[in-house]
């Protein structure tokens, strides 16, 4: 399976609401790892034994999903191949609820705190 088709079934069975992954590419051919981490080099992809791992994220904390899938073209383009897998994913932690009271009422309560000679 090609590397594109590999990312696009990982890309699919990412939970819902993911924020990050981080994914390994896997290269056999130990002569062509250097100039496939050359063509990842703008995922900043970290290397070790064999393969290069880089993280994904949607909201531009890493590089995006297209951003993935052109940079394993150029891979495959260079006839570079390998395997990928999905090494962990963080999910995007859920919306903290607005805070319920006003300015005023949050500086009336602070007041309250302080000593009545506090000027």
């Amino acid at each position: 399976m090609h590397l594109v088709e590999q990312w696009h079934r990982i890309e699919s069975e990412l939970p819902e609401g993911w924020s990050s992954a981080r994914v390994a590419l896997e290269v056999p051919d130990g002569g062509r790892l250097d100039r496939a981490a050359a063509l990842l080099s703008p995922a900043n992809p970290g290397r070790g034994p064999g393969e290069l791992r880089f993280s994904v994220a949607p909201d531009g904390g890493a590089a995006g999903p297209q951003a993935v899938n052109r940079l394993l073209r150029r891979i495959e383009g260079e006839g570079i191949r390998g395997t990928l897998r999905l090494v962990d994913t963080v999910s995007a932690p859920e919306p903290q609820a607005a805070p319920t009271t006003s300015a005023a009422a949050g500086w009336a309560a602070s007041l309250r705190t302080l000593p009545l000679d506090w000027s």
